[in-house]
């Protein structure tokens, strides 16, 4: 009993020592492109990572090199070259920036193992483990890429995989069984997720409490619904308004104990709203997990760019390389985040918008172009509207801090150029404001209150 437990730590402490010496070996080609007071610390095991698989992917895509460990060393050797040509000791930050960023990391890592560690099997309810899995063994079967489809013999993957794939880069890098990977991942992702998120916060402030409060909102606390099922078991005349079902059980304790995490994901009628915690507490290496800390990472790069004094060839080549991987990592990101980037364009460099967009657009295609050539265009159903409309209280649940941060910062920045527009500004800033609350109390479908606001970013984008 005593060595299964020191293997297992054994994998843990090797698991961890190779994503901290990629983020480590990528840091100082990160901070030479991101002006923030971290220097993109926050963000560097994820650039790194992403870089990694990137090369390792081409060339077994391009057929230069079969997918094996000698493919992956390589790639590794190539990004320690680039990055000590790029090291300049003057632009890195403090070592106390650096620690607590570390310790948030660490930190996070360790006590999501040990949530995995209660739940180590693959089978759980509504689970897509067994999917998944499949999708890192054949990665790691595959001598070239695309992979083989796990259930059509002859067939390749017709699902995006770049999550699995860089799951199984560390995978075949640490020789660490599949099996054990799979669930050492699911710490990674939260981890990776919490340190960007903390590094957001710091970067904006630069104080740690706002980078942990950060990390706590995005990683952790998740949407409304949990509490407003708490509202629901302490006051019983609030269960009319809300429609939850209390959990009945004796006191507060168990009620922690056995939340209901499945009552909060389909808020909105016949969608799916997963909020990173509840995703990461399930386990399991699908898309939409796999992609948070990437989605993370995107808006760090974009905060940079927000305060860089110029966009250079460089910069373009960063966010070609980091928002086509959304292609193959999770592709209903690829076109969120190519309009999250033309936004901040439009914000900064409004008479460049047009054009920049159009190169990152191109180039984040041009850079994938072996995935879309040979990827099967199997597994897409269309896109079709929810039929029922969407209550305020409904759409509140979900998005209600998206919605307070956008009104405050659009009031904030109104307020700061008042003068150049006042009138215009001053009429849209009421309409957004009273008309929500006008819906409120009306019951008037969603559609309706959500006009003004999309007409605030509307204005505040052309007058920006």
């Amino acid at each position: 009993m005593c060595e299964y437990w020191m293997s297992e730590a054994v994998f843990i402490i090797e698991w961890l020592l190779i994503v901290e010496a990629i983020g480590f070996i990528s840091f100082p080609l990160i901070a030479r492109f991101i002006n923030l007071p971290d220097r993109g610390y926050s963000v560097s095991k994820l650039i790194g990572l992403l870089l990694v698989t990137y090369m390792v992917w081409l060339g077994v895509s391009l057929r230069i090199s079969d997918f094996g460990l000698i493919a992956i060393v390589f790639a590794l050797v190539l990004l320690v070259i680039i990055s000590l040509r790029s090291f300049d000791p003057r632009i890195l930050p403090q070592r106390g920036v650096l620690l607590k960023s570390e310790l948030v990391f660490v930190i996070s890592f360790l006590v999501f193992t040990l949530i995995v560690m209660n739940k180590p099997d693959i089978y759980g309810p509504n689970s897509e483990d067994f999917m998944d899995f499949a999708f890192l063994q054949s990665l790691l079967r595959s001598a070239h890429f695309p992979p083989p489809d796990p259930w059509m013999a002859g067939d390749t993957l017709s699902y995006y995989y770049f999550g699995q794939l860089l799951v199984a880069v560390l995978t075949k890098l640490s020789g660490i069984p599949s099996n054990i990977t799979y669930n050492l991942a699911v710490p990674m992702f939260f981890a990776l997720t919490t340190q960007a998120a903390y590094g957001a916060g710091y970067n904006l402030t630069r104080r740690s409490f706002y980078g942990i409060t950060s990390a706590l909102f995005v990683a952790v606390s998740g949407i409304m619904s949990g509490f407003l099922q708490l509202v629901a078991y302490l006051i019983p005349g609030s269960r009319g308004f809300i429609h939850y079902a209390p959990l009945q059980v004796p006191d507060i304790q168990q009620w922690l104990l056995k939340f209901d995490f499945w009552n909060s994901i389909s808020i909105i009628p016949q969608t799916f709203n997963f909020y990173p915690y509840h995703t990461f507490a399930h386990g399991y290496l699908h898309a939409h997990m796999m992609s948070i800390p990437f989605q993370v990472m995107l808006i760090t790069i974009g905060l940079s760019l927000f305060r860089a004094e110029k966009i250079g060839r460089w910069d373009i080549l960063l966010l070609g390389l980091t928002i086509g991987f959304f292609a193959g990592l999770s592709i209903w990101e690829y076109p969120t985040y190519l309009l999250f980037v033309y936004l901040i364009f439009v914000f900064t460099r409004k008479k460049e918008a047009f054009n920049l967009s159009i190169k990152v657009a191109v180039l984040s295609f041009i850079l994938y172009l072996p995935y879309y050539l040979t990827r099967s265009s199997g597994g897409f159903l269309g896109i079709l509207p929810v039929p029922e409309d969407t209550t305020l209280l409904d759409f509140l649940q979900v998005f209600a801090l998206f919605v307070f941060l956008i009104l405050s910062f659009l009031f904030v920045y109104s307020w700061q150029h008042r003068e150049k527009y006042e009138g215009t500004r001053r009429k849209i800033i009421m309409l957004g404001t009273v008309m929500p609350l006008v819906v409120l109390v009306s019951g008037v479908a969603f559609r309706l209150h959500v006009l003004p606001l999309l007409a605030l970013i509307a204005l505040t984008s052309v007058y920006g």
